[in-house]
């Protein structure tokens, strides 16, 4: 029989798998509280809307993502979820890196929950492997 807090952690590895996977921002209704923050380098923002359109836009960018959550690690209200991400990334159709390369990141996303709720999100992943793989980092010297 798992306790709660593995219980909690089993949730949060099923709902990014359903969220990115699945494309199912359904969930978010059930799991994003109402004083969210979204604390990201490319958006920021609080309430559930800015997490719905984050995802959404994701969702655009990487329309054949799927994601592998590894390690999930509680501590208190904060969790930290490691991950792999594989997919096309399409950008935008106005974008210069609308390229459809084949990424495979790695990265790691820290929650902070209340009540079961997601109260704050920040994501983290290896920007210069992306940029290696899209074909735009700088060269060395």
């Amino acid at each position: 029989m798992q306790s709660q807090a593995e219980d909690r952690v089993a949730r949060i590895r099923q709902d990014a798998e359903q969220i990115v996977n699945q494309r199912n921002v359904g969930i978010l209704d059930r799991s994003v509280a109402p004083e969210f923050v979204l604390q990201e380098r490319q958006a920021s923002g609080r309430g559930p809307e800015t997490l719905k359109q984050y995802v959404e836009s994701f969702h655009e960018h990487w329309s054949d993502a799927s994601i592998e959550v590894g390690d999930v690690s509680r501590h208190g209200d904060q969790t930290v979820i490691q991950w792999r991400l594989r997919g096309a990334f399409r950008g935008s159709p106005t974008d210069a890196d609308n390229t459809g390369t084949l990424l495979d990141l790695a990265g790691v996303t820290l929650l902070r929950t209340r009540d079961g709720q997601v109260c704050e999100l920040s994501n983290y992943s290896d920007l210069a492997a992306a940029l290696t793989q899209l074909g735009v980092a700088p060269s060395e010297s």
